[in-house]
């Protein structure tokens, strides 16, 4: 047999090994590939975002509702010792004073501290319908309670609403009305609780 017959043979037989294809994405094949991934996981984060944010309004709001009952408890407790009659609304309904007893001088309960509970505007909010302090509620007012006959003054709530806070008189009882406010970041609204009491004096 000839050497070129050979060779011949030999290409014939010859089997190449299978080309191996080179890994990887093409710009087309990563670019369906993102979008799949979007389409799946956008309304995962959307939920995810969603319950977090129902999570912290929720939580916001359980804050501001404790922050309203603590202060009318505490109104609530001073009046209900005051003395008949002592109860003054001033400062167009932005003030109620009162008079706590002192003791007792024989005949009934004698005077003792004088107490004042302030609605004020907040320090770092000031009345100018802007939010300065940055937390998302404008123009808040502060509750303060105030002991004039031992000079001391302490603030027991915070971001109350002015405009539907106030005290009022009928008779010897006293209308306590609250509305704490609150914003959780990311809502597109202030949180608002609000309550009315009516508290009478017992002595």
């Amino acid at each position: 047999m000839s050497i070129e017959r050979q060779r011949a043979k030999d290409r014939f037989w010859r089997v190449d090994p299978p080309r191996s294809r080179c890994l990887g994405f093409s710009l087309l094949e990563a670019a369906i590939y993102a979008a799949v991934i979007g389409i799946i996981t956008f309304p995962i984060l959307s939920a995810v975002v969603g319950v977090t944010r129902t999570t912290e309004e929720g939580d916001l709001l359980a804050k501001i509702q404790e922050r309203k009952r603590s202060a009318l408890h505490q109104i609530t407790n001073d009046y209900r010792r005051s003395l008949a009659g002592t109860a003054a609304v001033t400062n167009s309904d932005k003030t109620l004073s009162f008079t706590l007893p002192g003791g007792f001088n024989g005949t009934g309960a004698s005077a003792g501290n004088a107490i004042r509970y302030e609605l004020r505007a907040d320090p770092t909010d000031a009345p100018n319908s802007i939010d300065d302090n940055g937390n998302g509620v404008v123009d808040e007012n502060i509750l303060v309670r105030v002991n004039a006959t031992a000079s001391e003054e302490v603030t027991i709530a915070s971001h109350l609403d002015p405009n539907t806070s106030g005290f009022s008189l009928n008779g010897d009882a006293v209308v306590v009305s609250l509305s704490c406010m609150a914003w959780a970041k990311g809502s597109q609204r202030v949180t608002e609780v609000s309550e009315t009491r009516t508290v009478y004096p017992r002595n």
